[in-house]
């Protein structure tokens, strides 16, 4: 005797490039997915925001390299030392800066550290708006509506002097490690800092989408840059209607 076979059913999810469909698709992303996340997700028109656990701090790993570049760049500005200063394990404050971004050196990242002083720069990044990010050694922490503020600041124009906004931008957008947002945003210039320490794997990003740019910042605890890579994706996707 012959049985029908009723097939499995498949649930296609289709989203709006609006504040409304990014956020749904950010929520059942987050909320379907086995790690822990904060994600912050904007456009530079104003149009389109979303966010889920954007206020919840994580470990930043080689994030935290993005804000000690913001102290490097403002003390450099305010004449407390120039970009040829050697740092303590021998090379320039400007070699170190290239370094630290483009490859995420952990030397220079310490050397650096070590020049604009650590805890003492805090209140330098809590002045600009980055209140809930700590660059304590050791004990470095950020959260994904943080680095998104300093990507949209970095961006208009409002975080750093002209010149090394363009410094800045080009070296995150040379930077080695490209399996997470860029990988997801393929065609598209992407300027981004990927972290990762245990089973902490973050990226942060501009893309640079032909429909128009934006800010994807993703923390997880417990999941992966392949689903990050994935979010990427289903994030331009979207964008792209």
């Amino acid at each position: 005797m012959m049985k029908p076979v009723i097939a499995a059913s498949r649930v296609v999810r289709n989203y709006t490039r609006s504040s409304n469909g990014l956020q749904a698709l950010i929520n059942y992303w987050a909320q379907s997915d086995g790690g822990q996340w904060g994600i912050t997700m904007r456009d530079f028109s104003g149009t389109i925001a979303a966010s889920y656990n954007g206020n919840r701090q994580f470990t930043s790993a080689s994030v935290y390299k993005i804000y000690v570049a913001y102290v490097v760049y403002t003390k450099v500005d305010n004449g407390e030392f120039g970009m040829e200063t050697p740092t303590s394990n021998g090379n320039s404050v400007s070699g170190c800066l290239e370094l630290m971004i483009v490859r995420s050196d952990n030397s220079c990242g310490a050397a650096l550290g070590n020049k604009i002083g650590w805890g003492a720069s805090n209140s330098i990044v809590h002045a600009k708006g980055f209140g809930s990010t700590s660059i304590n050694q050791g004990n470095q922490l950020t959260t994904a509506n943080d680095a998104a503020n300093y990507l949209t600041a970095l961006q208009n124009g409002g975080l750093v002097s002209v010149d090394n906004r363009q410094a800045l931008l080009s070296k995150l957008g040379r930077q080695i490690w490209r399996y997470g947002i860029p990988a997801g945003s393929p065609g598209m210039h992407v300027a981004n800092k990927l972290g990762t320490v245990g089973n902490y794997n973050h990226d942060i990003a501009i893309v640079y989408h032909p429909k128009g740019a934006y800010v994807l910042s993703v923390f997880t605890y417990g999941s992966s840059h392949a689903r990050i890579r994935e979010l990427a994706r289903q994030v331009a996707a979207v964008m792209a209607q």
